[in-house]
């Protein structure tokens, strides 16, 4: 629960413990690290406890974040060329605001972007946000199935917040 997230964990299983029990190797790719002072530090909420139970750790600290989606799927390859099983969790790198960072403007599909208008308008924000998810989903999955044998493979994606488009507003970290 949010009021006792230490407490929850040392009472409760992790999926590290059930992902162990199961004989599964566990890994840890954090492609967001470099947004972290300590990357010995976990993310989101994530322990000193549960990192016990982790057998290797990725903290990408030292890769750009344009580039670090793609150096977790290096990591992803290597460990599942083992011929143990493996239970890997990875924190893409993805995309946050301003989403013009998180593509190439040469591969922009959607116009008029924030870079290409003096003022940012929800339109261009909008567009922006279009090229960041085509890039860091649609792009992203096409190079993990060029790269990443998908036979005996279960993946779960999902994201960690939605995006709010409002006027004046942050599109995320806020609530109301």
């Amino acid at each position: 629960s949010r009021a006792d997230v230490g407490g929850d964990i040392k009472t409760n299983a992790t999926i590290w413990k059930y992902a162990k029990a199961a004989g599964y190797r566990t890994v840890f790719i954090d492609a967001q690290a470099q947004a972290i002072n300590n990357t010995t530090h976990m993310q989101n909420f994530m322990t000193d406890v549960e990192r016990k139970d982790i057998d290797a750790f990725y903290p990408l600290s030292d890769v750009a974040p344009a580039g670090a989606d793609l150096e977790l799927l290096d990591i992803v390859a290597k460990e599942l060329a083992s011929p143990q099983p493996v239970f890997i969790y990875a924190n893409k790198q993805g995309m946050h605001f301003p989403y013009d960072k998180d593509y190439a403007a040469a591969s922009a599909r959607f116009h008029p972007t924030e870079s290409e208008v003096p003022d940012k308008t929800m339109a261009s924000m909008i567009n922006s946000y279009r090229n960041a998810v085509d890039a860091n989903v649609n792009g992203f999955f096409a190079q993990y199935v060029k790269r990443i044998p998908l036979n005996g493979l279960n993946v779960i994606y999902t994201s960690d917040h939605g995006q709010l488009f409002s006027p004046g507003n942050a599109t995320h970290c806020k609530s109301s």
